[in-house]
């Protein structure tokens, strides 16, 4: 009975979305404290370990039949890394070869101290970009 309840609990609590007379829509929350608030309760860390970046938010578009592949990007959060007490965003694409609707590039990364990478999981500088860098010349 105690197990059956605590199940129930959870199951309400956690995976309902919400359109409170406030205005603010939530999913995975029944208490959105924005306008929008996605709230994923996986556990960043779990037996101590760093856990891969989960999505939150996936934007996508169906590929042409028999002409492009589907088209997708998305916003993955996780654990800034095994020895960081701060959070990191992630932003996924689409590579050129990908048949499927899952992200597989990754393209930038925001970390909690401010440092933003392209083309790095693991920015060391406030801007770090791993690869060339065009400069336009005038």
């Amino acid at each position: 009975m105690v197990v059956a309840l605590a199940l129930g609990y959870a199951c309400g609590t956690y995976g309902q979305n919400a359109f409170p007379a406030t205005g603010n829509v939530g999913m995975g929350t029944t208490t959105p404290s924005s306008d929008l608030e996605v709230h994923e309760i996986s556990d960043s860390k779990p037996g101590n370990v760093v856990a891969v970046p989960k999505s939150v938010l996936k934007l996508s578009r169906t590929g042409t039949p028999n002409y492009s592949y589907p088209e997708a990007a998305e916003f993955r959060i996780g654990h800034g890394g095994p020895n960081v007490w701060g959070s990191r965003l992630d932003l996924y694409i689409n590579g050129a070869s990908n048949q499927s609707s899952v992200p597989d590039q990754q393209a930038m990364t925001w970390l909690y101290n401010g440092n933003v990478g392209v083309k790095t999981t693991n920015p060391y500088a406030t801007l770090d970009v791993k690869g060339d860098i065009c400069v336009p010349t005038q």
